[in-house]
């Protein structure tokens, strides 16, 4: 799943929690954002093998300390003891592991049997979602559809950044995820671990869009 991760972070200023949707994106695609990382460092595998899914051509083939169940735990719990530590907020710090997590079960509804339970796990889980075009597009939209209009919802601009800087980034996900459908294969696994670093921009553009609107609830 791509945008639906997206989704599950926008909505969550539908909530009185505070959370920035900065970190509320870098929550929610904190094992994505690691994967790159591990994949270009040698920790991680995939290969690019056209027909893996009838979605993705990627072949995830090593993955456990960003994918697997028990390393999404420990991302999880990791991921909310340093913002507990530094933001001293227990409620919104268990909301993030829960975020952190999410991503794991979203994962598990859309990939095929590739996600490993522990890091020597030869057991892989996955319902396969992604075999079943239409039902997957549908219900990756729908997630993100609903997750910006309870943002908008929930925030209102401070200035004009604060109108624009949403749209452009709700805009470019969706034109991120069409090109994901229907372009044609990545040339080498290189490129796309690359241009995988580049989702981290999306978080650095949550974070300024949290300095041009405001929140229905206080931000921590």
């Amino acid at each position: 799943m791509f945008i639906g991760h997206y989704g599950l972070g926008l909505a969550l200023k539908n909530t009185n929690t505070g959370i920035k949707l900065g970190t509320a994106i870098l929550a929610t695609q904190f094992m994505d954002l690691l994967w790159p990382i591990f994949s270009l460092t040698g920790l991680e595998k995939f290969s690019i093998d056209p027909g893996n899914t009838k979605i993705t051509p990627l072949s995830f083939e090593e993955y456990p300390y960003s994918h697997s169940l028990l390393g999404s735990v420990l991302l999880a719990v990791g991921f909310a003891i340093v913002y507990f530590l530094i933001k001293r907020k227990g409620k919104a710090a268990v909301v993030c592991a829960l975020l952190v997590f999410s991503h794991w079960v979203l994962d598990y509804i859309t990939h095929r049997p590739d996600l490993p339970i522990t890091y020597s796990s030869v057991e892989k889980v996955g319902l396969g979602l992604w075999n079943y075009p239409a039902a997957a597009i549908i219900t990756e939209s729908l997630i993100y559809i609903v997750g910006i209009y309870l943002y908008f919802k929930n925030t209102k601009p401070l200035n004009r950044k604060g109108s624009v800087l949403i749209w452009i980034f709700v805009s470019l996900l969706a034109v991120f995820y069409i090109m994901n459908l229907v372009g044609p294969p990545p040339p080498s696994v290189e490129m796309v671990s690359y241009s995988a670093l580049l989702l981290w921009l999306f978080v650095f553009l949550g974070y300024w869009i949290d300095k041009n609107r405001i929140s229905f609830h206080s931000d921590y």
